[in-house]
């Protein structure tokens, strides 16, 4: 799906987002379980498939950790941004190439390293029939529709559309490694998501904390071993 839109210039760092908010909330709306879905900084959807087999007396909410969409967003002449969302509806996931980190990254400073990022399909996540791929579209239209008149808004409705990205925003609270133009790359603590869009994160080697406005970011692998 692509759509133009024309956001407020100081906005535009908000229109990725609130792409990716939109697709996870209608994601949850159509499967019926909001919290297998979630949003990777800046904008893609992961989510979490269900389990072959149900682990016996598990009580912990699943993790979204699998991509479910990828969203690209360009601004175009005339201020417009034209948003491309891709939803992995129902093709199998092993046709789908794995996203993971260069492999020309330094290794030695690598403990825990990135996790590698597979797919899934919204077919694999669906506990009853699956939703169709005109359900798919509607819904993430109507959610983002919502969430583009509450950006346009500004004031509460803008810093309420913002709390919600930041609860649906699977990757504050984790180690990540970010890929930067010119090779750079910075390994820490993403800490959260400023009044911009931009990812903060606590720099690992210097203490800190620096706001990113693009990258390629990965999970590093937790501490447990997840």
């Amino acid at each position: 799906m692509v759509v133009p839109l024309v956001p407020r210039p100081y906005d535009v760092g908000w229109v990725p987002l609130a792409a990716g908010l939109a697709v996870a909330q209608a994601l949850g709306d159509l499967t019926g379980r909001p919290e297998a879905f979630g949003v990777k900084w800046p904008n893609d959807v992961l989510a979490a498939p269900l389990p072959t087999v149900p682990a016996p007396g598990s009580v912990l909410p699943p993790t979204p950790d699998r991509k479910v969409c990828g969203i690209l967003c360009q601004v175009v002449p005339g201020g417009s941004v034209v948003v491309g969302i891709g939803v992995n509806v129902s093709a199998p996931p092993e046709s789908l190439p794995a996203a993971q980190a260069p492999e020309a990254s330094p290794a030695g400073d690598r403990p825990r390293p990135p996790l590698v990022l597979s797919a899934t399909s919204v077919r694999d996540c669906a506990p009853g029939p699956a939703p169709s791929r005109e359900d798919v579209t509607v819904a993430v239209a109507q959610r983002y529709a919502a969430a583009h008149e509450r950006l346009m808004a500004g004031g509460d409705d803008l810093d309420g559309l913002r709390a919600e990205f930041a609860r649906a925003c699977v990757t504050i609270g984790r180690d990540v490694e970010v890929y930067l133009p010119r090779d750079r790359r910075v390994v820490g603590h993403a800490q959260a998501v400023d009044a911009l869009g931009e990812l903060v994160v606590r720099d690992a080697d210097t203490g800190a904390s620096t706001a990113y406005a693009a990258g390629d970011v990965f999970h590093i692998r937790p501490l447990f071993g997840a």
